[in-house]
């Protein structure tokens, strides 16, 4: 038969070779049904499938998804017995996308916000970084204070440094718009309630973006310069920021580690708050529970039990009604004779006390094993704080003593007083309104005393 034109060339399924990918085949091994085609196919009519030289009815018989052809039943065991003929030239076969069909959906997250850099010209630099790089100089827009820049008589590109071919003025507003595509992944802007969970990978967020955790259940720490604020929060974790000053109507199990925060109000704590602000003025409106330390003063919270650490250093208030510091410790109580102590040797010196603001709770408890050979008046010193005693020129007597083995008690009420100022407390026998110096000769080598007393000490 003769034809008009080129010839085209024939297709015998039987040949070795398969010209331009018009036809392939496959081997059937009775229970495979999926086969993967060298093309894509659009629909089971875009090809001609042949088994053992059965023709198969498309969508009935087969279909197709993209590369893969899959029968609806296994074709049987055999070499090459299944053949696929494409229709059309292996170089025609596209899918066209209709004009208006790609929706901002189906765009990628980086080509979906364009950037604006801002710039206040310093009036010495001709160069400003952008915050990423352009394609080429003319895919932004240039201005310095409202007129355009041209690339490249104005300005040329280098990555993403653009320089001018001369400096700015001194306070000029620099605006570089970039348009076109996007040709980096980073995002400089997003639109408002764009992002959800699912978009943000663990981890991806620093503190130094968070602002606010306000109204918010937090399980961690935070740990942020920049958080100002967590009120009505539950947080499980530490706070550790120099600056949020409020934890109002909060739940919190952990630390406050912060020198800013002036209010805890309402706020139920589980852990310990260190604040150099929180006793400056605070905002305490309703209850405040703490389950931990409060340290006050600038002291660092105790890690034992609950309550308030007050600072090792006194840091004494002048008002009346303000509770500045608690102590509690030991002291060695020393006997003196006027001040001698020659030969004096104990077998017990035991001191404790309790301070409140300037109350001082003393006892002691005293017993010798040689009383030595000083004279005078019996003193005791090594008080842990300087006591005021009374008014000047005025004594005052601040307790009763216990004693054992004195040679001259019989009939006498021994107490100790202070003299105002002095640094030590002087043993003193009343008996019948009379008051007689306890010294030297009312002891021996076996003589024992103890006391507990209150007395003032200057702040």
């Amino acid at each position: 038969m003769a034809y008009i034109g080129a010839v085209a060339p024939g297709y015998d399924p039987t040949r070795a070779s398969v010209p331009q990918l018009d036809a392939e085949r496959f081997s059937g091994t009775g229970s495979a049904t999926a086969f993967t085609l060298a093309r894509q196919v659009v629909s089971p009519t875009d090809i001609d499938v042949v088994v053992e030289n059965v023709t198969q009815e498309p969508t009935i018989a087969y279909s197709v998804n993209g590369n893969t052809l899959t029968f609806t039943e296994a074709p049987g065991s055999g070499t090459n017995n299944i053949y696929v003929v494409y229709r059309g030239s292996g170089i025609s076969n596209y899918a066209f996308v209709p004009d208006g069909s790609i929706t901002y959906a189906k765009l990628a997250n980086n080509i979906k916000q364009f950037t604006v850099d801002t710039f206040t010209a310093n009036g010495t630099g001709s160069t400003v970084a952008l915050t990423e790089a352009p394609a080429s100089a003319n895919s932004i827009i240039v201005s310095v204070d409202g007129v355009i820049q041209t690339a490249p008589t104005n300005y040329t590109l280098s990555g993403s440094t653009i320089t001018f071919t001369g400096v700015p003025d001194n306070g000029a507003n620099v605006v570089v718009r970039h348009i076109g595509f996007r040709t980096t992944s980073t995002v400089t802007a997003l639109q408002a309630s764009s992002v959800t969970a699912t978009e943000i990978a663990d981890g991806s967020i620093t503190n130094v973006k968070i602002v606010s955790v306000a109204n918010t259940k937090i399980s961690g720490n935070i740990v942020s310069s920049q958080i100002t604020s967590v009120a009505n929060t539950q947080i499980t974790g530490n706070i550790i920021s120099s600056q949020i000053t409020s934890v109002a109507n909060t739940q919190i199990t952990g630390n406050i580690i912060s020198s800013q925060i002036t209010s805890v109000a309402n706020t139920q704590i589980t852990g310990n708050i260190a604040s150099s602000q929180i006793t400056s003025n605070p905002t305490l409106y309703g209850n405040v529970s703490v389950t931990g330390v409060i340290g006050v003063g600038g002291a660092t919270p105790s890690t034992s039990g609950s309550g308030i650490t007050f600072p090792a250093t006194q840091n004494a208030s002048s008002d009346a009604n303000t509770l500045d510091d608690y102590e509690e410790g030991t002291w060695t109580p020393a006997l003196t004779f006027a001040g001698g102590t020659t030969g004096i040797t104990y077998s017990q010196q035991v001191g404790t006390y309790v301070k409140f603001g300037r109350l001082v709770w003393l006892n002691c408890r005293v017993s010798l094993t040689a009383k030595g050979s000083s004279s005078g008046s019996a003193r005791i010193t090594g008080l842990p704080y300087a006591a005021t005693g009374g008014n000047s020129g005025n004594e005052i007597i601040v307790g009763a003593v216990w004693y054992n083995a004195f040679t001259n008690a019989s009939n006498y009420h021994v107490n100790v007083r202070q003299d105002a100022g002095a640094a030590y407390l002087e043993l003193r026998a009343y008996a019948s309104g009379s008051e007689a110096v306890v010294n030297e000769g009312w002891f021996n080598n076996s003589s024992q005393f103890s006391f507990t007393i209150l007395n003032w000490t200057t702040a």
